[in-house]
């Protein structure tokens, strides 16, 4: 499409074409609404399926680990750890349960209120 001259005082600018300009060119102004959605659908269901063809390829590019035989051994090892961390935890349950409880006064000492302690 050829670009207009336009003449604003003594400058000539080049006027480029706007999308309406081109939709008259191709002709696509001039479909109807159903046919623009059926396009537009068109152009959406290929962008879909190219991105699902990406992520395939990236998901048939993955490789996933695979186990150690050790570490079958290490999770025996870490759950002997856990029992031992929950006797601990236990067993500082019962010695809290034997230490008092120290009980503070209702007012603290800088309170500023005027009254009986």
């Amino acid at each position: 499409m050829q670009c207009d001259v336009i003449k604003i005082g003594n400058l000539e600018r080049n006027k480029q074409p706007s999308k309406i300009d081109f939709q008259l060119e191709s002709g696509e102004y001039f479909l109807s609404d159903k046919k623009k959605r059926q396009r537009n659908g068109q152009r959406s269901w290929r962008s879909r399926q190219k991105m699902l063809l990406k992520t395939r390829e990236r998901e048939a590019a993955f490789i996933s680990p695979t186990e150690n035989p050790g570490h079958a051994a290490n999770s025996a090892k870490i759950n002997n750890e856990n029992n031992d961390v929950a006797a601990i935890a236990k067993s500082l349950k019962v010695i809290l349960r034997e230490v008092p409880v120290t009980t503070y006064p209702k007012r603290a000492f800088w309170s500023f209120d005027s009254g009986d302690n």
